[in-house]
């Protein structure tokens, strides 16, 4: 892949966004969606800051609300000791490209040797 080229949505992201279109449709009937035209389109960089009184909910918003005409993949971040871990979970986080979040308690030693392999 070209630098600047548009990274493709792997097929567990876009089952998630699949998932999370059909059960937020569910439970909220409709999201409007206001600006989205202000997302820039795949291949150019751009952070999404949801700020939502319920925490919880905002990386399914926000998977399913991101035009995907603008942009195929949404890339989130997940505290670090989530990964690595022989759970569905963890497979689930790794297949759907979330980065890991380190927080100050892991030590420079324990991320080289884990991740930077």
């Amino acid at each position: 892949m070209a630098k600047g080229e548009p990274t493709p949505a792997p097929v567990s992201f876009i089952f998630i966004r699949l998932f999370f279109r059909l059960a937020l449709n569910t439970f909220y009937g409709s999201i409007v969606v206001e600006n989205g035209d202000y997302v820039p389109e795949s291949g150019k960089p751009c952070i999404i800051c949801p700020n939502h009184s319920n925490s919880v909910m905002d990386a399914p918003v926000v998977a399913i609300t991101v035009p995907t005409n603008r942009r195929k993949l949404v890339r989130f971040t997940a505290k670090a000791s989530l990964f690595g871990k022989p759970t569905f979970s963890s497979w689930l986080i790794v297949s759907t490209r979330v980065l890991p979040r380190f927080n100050r308690r892991f030590n420079m030693l324990y991320i080289v040797s884990r991740y930077l392999r």
